[in-house]
Formats: structure tokens, C-alpha cells, sequence
């Protein structure tokens, strides 16, 4: 049976001391609760009796028998009553303990935990269990369904006895779906897995066994893995109508039992357990290169806007005395003194002539004009490139609308990965979904028809500047 600890399952501590503040906020009985009280009761003890299993039931849904119910509680409720603190308050009369439950019951517009509190508990943990698959949540789930209701809780056995069989039910039927969805010759070859081989070890642990972690040393190793799971067939089909939540359950219990286990399992629920860590490594082994693939093009991003960062910071004193002295000739302008005229002339002169400090702007404005883009390629290695077209090609890419131009954009590129001449023509293919950013990097100037192989190397800086 589940530890009761592990649901949301009411009940009272056993060792947590109750403070002032909640004594008084939810075990204080009210004006209107004393009243009842009196009205149903004939003396001091039962009007006690009462409140005590009015209060505790208000707290945990469900009654439990006086003794049970914490002496902090007891004491507290006695108190209130100004009655002594000793006073017996066990039901030794059942007639009494049933009547003072049925009037709370009335009181509170609760029913009883009766045959439709129980269909309506297995409606909602069968639909649970179709979804998950571990106890303590389905417990949850039919516990939040009866207090929503107005429905009494039952014992945590009954629920634990409930819950259990739900997921039986569940889990017998999601298996046989799945089974009868696989043909036989391909049942025949997943029961081939569970063979030992000559290593004393099977198919399904090598596919049970963790993937390394995908990086550009262990590309081939890991494509040759994903290739070898993807050997098998994809299984998406055969999983049609299975929540992720359950088909990952089933996956972290295919990955805990061994093949000696997998063995004494009934047909179904052993072809389904496998089915299910199949299309996980499948999926897993895609996501992981795509991720390798996200890594090497999100690095070089983020090199790319570092070093255009230093680039700018490198350069901040240079183009502040560019922008003293264009000051420094708009007031000699304003002046229109000849001899003034004729030391801006020597100022330029001296740092470096006119021509090159107009280079040097030129270089400058572009520099500052620029994204990082046209830096990015700089670090994609040529080993990272290679990785980069590796996994496009053993990718099964399809787009996720009926706009095709990325698609035939990834297929082109992967065509040409080899090509040898600086430009490449493009005049069959609709690159209209490139930004204006990319566009001016990857584009011939004043030809849309043909773009750069590889990106041109950002402006260099006159490092020759001086004041």
C-alpha cells in the first residue's frame, strides 16, 4: 500500500505541535456551531462529543473515531466550552457516534462515501491512470474529485484498493492497444532483443544504456547509435492516442526492469514496455543531435557579439579624437580665419592625411553600423561545419507548415556543402524569409541572385591612429 505521507491524503500529525494561531483559526467552534450543538445534544460531555468530531471533520473530511483526534485539539475545544479539562469524551454509545455524524453530515451538505462516491472515485482514477501512472497522484486526483462533490472520504485503504485497480485497468488496456497495433513479424523481432549474445549482454540493454553526451568528438559514435535505435522503425504510429506523461512512465519502467524481469511479464505489456523505450531513444537520440546542431551555431553568436563588443570598446578612444577633431574643424570653419584654416590643415596632416583619416571613418561607421552577423561564420570551424551538415543529413527534417522555402533553403545548402567557388547562384530559390540583417552578409551586392560561400572578414581598424 502507498505510504499515506506521499498523497494529500487529510489527516492529523502525529508529532507536529499545533500553534495558538490555527487552534484558534480552525479547531475554535463558532457561536452558530455551540448552538447546533446544545440543539442536538443533552449535556455538557455530548455537546463536546460532538464539536470534537464536528471540528476534526471539517479538517480531514472524514470522521474519525474521538481517540484519535490529537489531545492539543481536545483541549483547546474543551476550553472554549469552559469545561473541565479531564472530562471523558470517548462515544461509548454508537447509536449516539452515527446520529452526531449524520447531523454534521447534514449540516455540512456532505454525503456519505456510498456506491456513487465510489463509481465516481474509479470514473476519475481511470481517467487519471490513462495519463499517469504512479499511485500517490492518482490517489490525489480522486481525493480532490470527492471533496469537490460534497462526498465523505472513504478509508486510505479503500482509496489505495481503488486507485490500484484503476491502473491495472488502464495499464492492461494500454498495452493490449499497443500490441495489437504491432504486426507480428515486427513483435517477432523485438522479442528477439531480449536474447544474451555472445558478450552477455542483449539488444535492449544496449538500447536501455544511457547515449553519451552528444559533442563534435563523439559525433560518430553517437550517429552510429542513433542510426542502429533507428534501425528498429519509428513507433509513433503504434503510440497514437497514449499521453506523453504515460508513454514516459512506461519508459522509466522499461529502463528499471532487466531482461530476466521483462521476460516473466505477460506479451502485451513486454512488447508495449519495449515499444515505448524504443520511440524514446529514437526521440531522445534526434533531440540530442539537434541540440549539438543549436550548441555550435548559439556559440558562435555568442563569440561573434563578444568580439564585435571589443571590436567597439577597442576602438572608443580612436573615434572619440575623430569626433574632436571633426569639432575642432566645424569651429575652425565657423571662424573663416585663413591662419586657423591653415593649422586644421596641419592637424590633419599630422594624423594621417585626409584620405586615410577618411578611410579610417569609413572603417569606424561601418563597424558601428554592423550586427554581429557578419562575424559569425569566423567560429564555425571547419570541423564544426562538417558536424553542422552531419546531423542535417541523418535528420529527417520536414516542416511544420505548408511553407516549404526553409526546407528547399536546408536541401540546397546540403547539396552544395562541397561546393568549391566563392558564390554560389541561387536564382531557382526563394530566400524571401532572411532578414535584412542577413541578407546585406550572405548576398552578392547588387545581385540577389548569388550569395557568398563564405562571409567576408569584418573591417580591419588603423591601428596606426595616434594624437
Amino acid at each position: 500500500m502507498v505510504e499515506i505521507e506521499k498523497t494529500a491524503y487529510p489527516r492529523f500529525s502525529k508529532n507536529k505541535k499545533l500553534t495558538e494561531h490555527t487552534l484558534q483559526k480552525i479547531y475554535t467552534p463558532s457561536v452558530d456551531e455551540i448552538s447546533i450543538a446544545e440543539t442536538h445534544t443533552k449535556d455538557p460531555i455530548n455537546k463536546l462529543k460532538f464539536l470534537i468530531l464536528l471540528k476534526s471533520f471539517q479538517k480531514l473530511g472524514y470522521f474519525v473515531s474521538i481517540e484519535k483526534v490529537p489531545e492539543q485539539i481536545k483541549s483547546h475545544i474543551t476550553k472554549t466550552l469552559l469545561l473541565p479539562e479531564h472530562s471523558e469524551v470517548n462515544y461509548t454509545n454508537q447509536k449516539t457516534f452515527q446520529s452526531h455524524k449524520q447531523i454534521i453530515r447534514n449540516l455540512l451538505m456532505v454525503n456519505p462515501f456510498d456506491q456513487k462516491a465510489q463509481e465516481l472515485a474509479q470514473n476519475v482514477g481511470l481517467e487519471r491512470a490513462y495519463r499517469i501512472n504512479n499511485l500517490p497522484d492518482l490517489i490525489n486526483g480522486i481525493v480532490e474529485e470527492l471533496i469537490y462533490n460534497k462526498f465523505e472520504l472513504p478509508a486510505f485503504s479503500t482509496l489505495c484498493r481503488i486507485a490500484g485497480n484503476c491502473r491495472i485497468t488502464a495499464n492492461n488496456n494500454v498495452f493490449e492497444q499497443i500490441s495489437n497495433r504491432i504486426p507480428e513479424d515486427l513483435k517477432k523481432s523485438l522479442e528477439e532483443l531480449m536474447k544474451i549474445m555472445a558478450n552477455n549482454k542483449s539488444s535492449y540493454n544496449e538500447i536501455k544504456s544511457l547515449p553519451k553526451k552528444p559533442t563534435v568528438n563523439n559525433l560518430s559514435d553517437f550517429i552510429a547509435q542513433y542510426k542502429w535505435v533507428l534501425s528498429f522503425g519509428r513507433f509513433d504510429q503504434y503510440l497514437i492516442g497514449i499521453t506523453k506523461s504515460k508513454i514516459a512512465e512506461l519508459v522509466q519502467e522499461a529502463r528499471a526492469i532487466d531482461v530476466k524481469g521483462l521476460k516473466d511479464l505477460k506479451l502485451n505489456r513486454r512488447i508495449a514496455l519495449i515499444v515505448c523505450l524504443l520511440h524514446d531513444a529514437n526521440t531522445t537520440g534526434a533531440d540530442n543531435l539537434i541540440k549539438m546542431f543549436c550548441k555550435i551555431i548559439n556559440n558562435a553568436h555568442k563569440q561573434a557579439k563578444r568580439k564585435l563588443e571589443n571590436l567597439r570598446k577597442e576602438n572608443k578612444e580612436t573615434i572619440v579624437k575623430i569626433m574632436e577633431l571633426s569639432c575642432d574643424m566645424l569651429d575652425f570653419i565657423e571662424t573663416r580665419d585663413q591662419k586657423l584654416l591653415e593649422f586644421l590643415e596641419e592637424q590633419v596632416a599630422n594624423k594621417g592625411g585626409t584620405q586615410n583619416l577618411k578611410k579610417l571613418c569609413m572603417q569606424m561607421i561601418a563597424v558601428a553600423k554592423q550586427d554581429h552577423l557578419f562575424l559569425v561564420s569566423q567560429y564555425i570551424s571547419s570541423k564544426a561545419r562538417r558536424v553542422c551538415f552531419k546531423v542535417l543529413n541523418n535528420l529527417e527534417l520536414n516542416s511544420a507548415t505548408t511553407d516549404f522555402k526553409i526546407m528547399n533553403a536546408i536541401k540546397f545548402m546540403l547539396k552544395h556543402a562541397n561546393h568549391k567557388g566563392p558564390t554560389l547562384n541561387i536564382s531557382d530559390l526563394d530566400l524571401s524569409f532572411i532578414s535584412a540583417a542577413w541578407e546585406k552578409v550572405i548576398f552578392v551586392k547588387s545581385n540577389n541572385q548569388e550569395v557568398i560561400r563564405r562571409s567576408k572578414k569584418p573591417p580591419q581598424f588603423c591601428t596606426q591612429f595616434v594624437s
